[in-house]
């Protein structure tokens, strides 16, 4: 998956994000925050390390597999996103 994609993807998930009534705040900015310094790394770098990316895609998927599947679905797809780029 190409970078472009992955933005457009993370856009998605910020636009969710925008739409969804999160109650927990230390989610949200978690969720706010990976975000961020996931664009940061792919619009800044040729070869991010993600490594502690993915780890956080996953149990960010974890925690909001019931209640957010919109997130969830977007989450999942910058997991494998990342994982088809070889990262």
């Amino acid at each position: 998956m190409s970078k472009e994609k992955l933005t457009e993807i993370l856009n998605n998930l910020r636009q969710e994000l925008e739409n969804t009534d999160l109650k927990d705040v230390d989610i949200r900015n978690k969720l706010h925050s990976l975000v961020e310094d996931l664009d940061s790394q792919l619009k800044n770098n040729d070869n991010p390390d993600i490594d502690d990316f993915t780890e956080n895609i996953s149990n960010m998927i974890e925690q909001f597999e019931i209640e957010h599947p919109g997130i969830t679905e977007l989450l999942s797809k910058l997991s494998i996103g990342l994982s088809n780029m070889g990262i």
